[in-house]
């Protein structure tokens, strides 16, 4: 069940995002409006769009949980239980095919430098078993680009070709939604 997080999120990292090295094909695909996804196949997932707003925008998007219920098809709910200016908590509950999960994911702002970590929350009960990931905003020069990483787990693993299927396909619902929500904002 691990890979139904691929579709929200991206924790508590003790360092900022490192940086990722784009093809010349990648940045090409960037500037001509495509979303790059990468697969690592072991549990993480990296996307990166590029967006026509600001980069304390798109953060303050990133951050804007509750506008995935509706944007991404799987969830089925959120709940906020930790709500402050650089912490969320949230609480997740997604379905699919008859499965339900619950998870709790807190995520760390870093508003001054523009990225955003979480990490699964080891004090609740949770129906995966690791999960923590990041956005990071890069001020370019008509906008920003955006990079979320995602890795996810659980005891109970899909077959490959199932779990790439729903993270990419929801990691695309994501960032779709945050990049229609930023550039409504300029």
């Amino acid at each position: 069940m691990w890979f139904v997080l691929f579709i929200i999120t991206a924790a508590v990292w003790s360092k900022p995002p490192e940086a990722l090295n784009l093809s010349e094909a990648e940045k090409s695909a960037l500037q001509a409006n495509e979303m790059i996804i990468r697969d690592a196949s072991a549990g993480t997932a990296i996307g990166v769009i590029h967006i026509n707003a600001d980069p304390r925008v798109v953060l303050e998007e990133v951050v804007n949980l509750q506008a995935r219920v509706e944007e991404v098809s799987l969830i089925d709910g959120l709940e906020l239980y930790i709500d402050e200016n650089d912490k969320k908590g949230a609480r997740w509950e997604l379905s699919m095919a008859g499965i339900d999960v619950q998870f709790h994911v807190v995520y760390q702002i870093n508003w001054d430098n523009g990225w955003c970590t979480f990490d699964l929350d080891p004090t609740k009960d949770n129906s995966i078993t690791d999960s923590s990931g990041s956005y990071k905003t890069e001020p370019i020069p008509d906008g920003t680009r955006l990079y979320y990483r995602s890795y996810a787990a659980s005891a109970n693993p899909a077959p490959n070709w199932v779990r790439k299927a729903l993270s990419q396909h929801s990691m695309k619902q994501q960032l779709k939604g945050i990049k229609a929500r930023a550039e409504a904002r300029n």
